[in-house]
């Protein structure tokens, strides 16, 4: 099931690294919950699964697993692989702050190339 989900994303154009993102997070899920059918694709395992893989990595990491989880769960339903009573959803994560690049980041000296009431000057 999980190798007919890479090929079919492939053929939807999937990047490389994107399906290198989808195989880990497969991986992950298969060594936290053992499950190796699609009947076991139920709300009690998804939850453990989020649970277990919450304890080893930052929230951002985990809503992206989450992310493709769900796209996996909703492939499999629409390949009629599961019952389709699967719910998961993103967990909150801390803001960041916002960082601004100094003068040095910008590629340009600061007052090369200003642009002002709609012209460079």
């Amino acid at each position: 099931m999980v190798e007919e989900y890479r090929k079919s994303k492939t053929v939807e154009g999937v990047t490389e690294s994107s399906l290198y993102e989808i195989s880990l997070t497969l991986r992950h899920f298969h060594r936290l919950t053992k499950i190796i059918t699609s009947r076991q694709l139920i709300q009690h395992n998804i939850d453990r699964y989020i649970l277990e893989r919450g304890k080893e990595v930052k929230r951002a990491t985990l809503n992206k697993d989450i992310r493709n989880l769900k796209a996996f769960i909703h492939w499999c339903e629409q390949k009629k692989f599961t019952n389709g009573n699967v719910k998961s959803k993103l967990l909150k994560e801390e803001e960041r702050p916002v960082k601004s690049l100094d003068t040095s980041q910008w590629g340009l000296p600061v007052f090369e190339h200003i642009w002002m009431f709609g012209e460079w000057l």
